[in-house]
């Protein structure tokens, strides 16, 4: 949850202005400071490795006679040759104070004029999209001695900055791995074999972090929604969909040198109480993984219980309509209380913000793993 004040949590539940700042930017020149966004929107969705997008609309004149049509103009501050937006949103008090808080940068994919509305329709996507299309020119291997810290470090290749995690142990990496062309997707099967998570937080900064950890009814939650008097919730959508689910995880590594099996692991849903428990009614749906990153068993043991995690955590979603919260992030503990007594803990998947008080409420779709923990 992004760091905010405590006047921020009074007021949010009540009626009050939405503030929204766009700066266009390319390479340390400002192009614009304020960005005049009639509407707009940031779509977040935990499970790719582009996990924001955003739209607005700008007009394509203002009132100033200033044009936002890029035309041909290269460095114009909607054109799409490396233009990135600095997103910060929030709200304003009563005082006229205001507090905004940072909710990403992004790269612009394509503007689109629209002559019956007299806008423009501007796309954008997260700076992981640097490096989705920073594709290696060839088949690559790790250079000697190099670690799951400096191999990340590596893979980004310098398009945005990296910090990893404290909490990530940090060891030898193997020297026979052969990474494919997509950066991204080299950074995900890394991640998996540490095991950690990778993304670009609302710095721009690629992160290597601790995987997430399973929810219970006794994880402390770090955000709270509910409805009634009071309350953030204007209504609730509820699914589930058996495709979306696995509730195994089976992990192969490489062997080793000295003739040794190689490590394998399974990790399975086998709580008691779990409608989707490997041995029960709903059966077995097993996802597989294998890495030259995994030499031992302790490693394929630990990536088969942080991918269980993800992989098994769609047992239930239920889509949420809220009152616009940008304090809220991907990833955060919700724990949802109705007035119909129910109540249950999970972690947020996916999530749209609006940028504008036209732009109507938010969507936030918390997802849990139905009937309690992995094993």
């Amino acid at each position: 949850m992004r760091t905010c004040s405590t006047a921020w949590r009074t007021l949010i539940a009540y009626s009050h202005p939405i503030v929204t700042i766009v700066e266009s930017w390319l390479g340390g020149t400002q192009l614009a400071a304020n960005v005049p966004i009639t509407s707009g929107q940031i779509d977040m969705d935990d499970s790719g490795s582009l996990k924001r997008l955003l739209r607005i609309k700008v007009p394509a004149r203002t009132p100033d006679g200033r044009r936002w049509d890029p035309a041909g103009d290269a460095l114009a501050p909607l054109a799409a040759y490396g233009q990135r937006l600095k997103v910060s949103t929030g709200i304003r008090y009563a005082n006229g104070a205001t507090e905004l808080l940072l909710a990403g940068w992004f790269v612009i994919t394509s503007w689109d004029r629209k002559e019956d509305e007299g806008v423009i329709q501007v796309q954008a996507a997260d700076l992981g999209l640097l490096i989705q299309d920073d594709r290696m020119l060839a088949p690559e291997a790790p250079p000697a001695n190099a670690t799951f810290t400096s191999e990340f470090v590596r893979l980004v290749n310098g398009t945005v900055p990296t910090a990893v995690s404290a909490a990530l142990v940090d060891r030898a990496l193997s020297s026979t791995v052969v990474w494919d062309r997509d950066r991204d997707k080299a950074l995900t099967d890394l991640c998996n074999a540490w095991p950690a998570r990778w993304y670009v937080d609302d710095t721009g900064t690629a992160r290597a972090d601790v995987p997430y950890g399973a929810v219970s009814p006794s994880t402390p939650a770090q955000v709270r929604l509910t409805d009634g008097s009071g309350g953030t919730i204007t209504s609730r959508a509820r699914k589930a969909q058996r495709t979306a689910i696995f509730n195994m995880v089976v992990v192969d590594g490489k062997a080793g040198a000295t003739g040794a099996a190689a490590p394998h692991s399974v990790a399975s849903v086998t709580m008691a109480n779990s409608p989707i428990r490997a041995t029960g009614p709903f059966g077995r749906r097993p996802q597989f993984f294998s890495s030259d990153l995994i030499g031992t068993q302790a490693q394929a043991d630990a990536t088969a219980q942080a991918m269980l995690v993800q992989v098994a955590t769609m047992g239930r979603a239920e889509a949420l309509t809220c009152v616009p919260d940008p304090s809220i992030q991907l990833g955060d503990v919700a724990e949802v209380m109705t007035r119909d007594g129910d109540r249950y803990v999970s972690r947020i998947v996916n999530l749209s913000l609006p940028l504008t008080a036209e732009d109507g409420p938010m969507s936030i779709v918390p997802a849990m793993l139905p009937g309690g923990g992995v094993t």
